[in-house]
């Protein structure tokens, strides 16, 4: 026997329990050390999975630099939107000069 159960069996034998009860109790209470130890270690190894607030602030920051890099592609688009409008006024221009010099050919 453990120290524990040793000193449970002592405990209930002295109380005036049955030798069965006291063997039963000290049993079921070692039972229950072990079954808690087992939720200890349990509980550890959970904590170390927890997010710390150092991690939370290392994403924070990883978060905002994402935004900042989302809002020069957001600025870098609006260039290019305004780029696409000018390509399509210059292509719109070539196209109709063209149709005027066939036309001009043809009837011309």
């Amino acid at each position: 026997m453990t120290t524990l159960v040793a000193e449970v069996y002592d405990a209930f034998k002295e109380a005036g329990a049955s030798e069965e009860k006291s063997k039963a109790a000290a049993a079921t209470m070692a039972e229950q050390a072990s079954q808690i130890k087992e939720w200890k270690q349990e509980a550890s190894e959970q904590t170390k999975r927890l997010a710390t607030k150092e991690d939370i602030n290392l994403l924070v920051e990883d978060i905002s630099g994402v935004k900042d890099d989302i809002n020069g592609l957001k600025i870098d688009m609006a260039s290019m939107k305004a780029e696409m409008g000018m390509m399509r006024w210059l292509m719109g221009g070539t196209f109709f000069g063209i149709i005027a010099l066939l036309i001009r050919s043809i009837w011309g």
